[in-house]
């Protein structure tokens, strides 16, 4: 049986599944793809490509927050045809199959690969997950523009970065899946870069889906940064002065 299956994941090398072989996601270190965060089950998920079949498939390990492909609920397992989008607890990442592809890819020594799944670097590669709004520009006039501006961004799961402009800053912020991976201002780098972004009161704003490679991506939710700013607020208002 001839065929690949190529796993991405944002900010993580690819990882290849040929038929024969399985692929295992989860919390805990003995997966394939280690997915670190509270919202992923120690062992969440696998995909799996039994040799006699002409697809993989991939099955919910029975895990706390369940398994989506293409925003529907995995109920047991489920066939993978074409280019899906899964979800995996936070997570979202794109399998991308291929049925007519080589039957098993070489492991980079000159042998053939025995159909287990094996890390693939594709830091030279820009996949572009999402051509929502490429070009799309504005003006956001008051910082809860400012923020709707990247919250679409987020809820629509777009790719690419996000330009502004406030006076004469440049700030940049890169997008996968709607996740911040990458924010800069002048020459200030990730989380500070982002929050001066969240504090800006205007600002011109375009986005492409330019995509440059990200060597220690941030993996931030703006939305979520924006309601633990509230809660923080709402907890200083709280505290009794001395």
């Amino acid at each position: 049986m001839q065929g690949s299956l190529k796993l991405r994941c944002p900010g993580r090398k690819a990882l290849t599944l040929a038929p024969g072989g399985k692929l295992r996601i989860g919390r805990h270190s003995s997966n394939d793809l280690v997915l670190n965060d509270a919202t992923v089950s120690r062992f969440h998920a696998e995909i799996t490509w039994d040799p006699d079949e002409d697809r993989p498939w991939v099955r919910d390990c029975e895990s706390a927050n369940g398994v989506e492909v293409d925003g529907e609920q995995v109920e047991e397992r489920q066939p993978l045809v074409r280019t899906h989008e899964l979800t995996v607890g936070c997570f979202r990442m794109i399998a991308e199959v291929d049925v007519a592809g080589v039957a098993h890819a070489s492991n980079g020594h000159g042998d053939e690969d025995d159909g287990s799944p094996h890390l693939v670097d594709d830091s030279s590669l820009v996949v572009l997950f999402s051509e929502k709004a490429a070009g799309k520009g504005g003006h956001a006039r008051s910082r809860e523009e400012v923020h709707r501006v990247l919250l679409d961004i987020e809820r629509d799961g777009r790719t690419g970065t996000l330009e502004l402009r406030a006076g004469k800053d440049r700030p940049r912020i890169t997008f996968a899946l709607g996740k911040v991976v990458a924010a800069r201002w002048d020459d200030v780098d990730g989380r500070v870069a982002l929050a001066r972004v969240l504090a800006l009161d205007e600002a011109l704003h375009s986005f492409s889906r330019e995509l440059t490679p990200v060597d220690a991506p941030l993996d931030l939710s703006v939305a979520m940064l924006l309601a633990d700013d509230v809660e923080a607020t709402k907890a200083s208002i709280r505290r009794p002065t001395l």
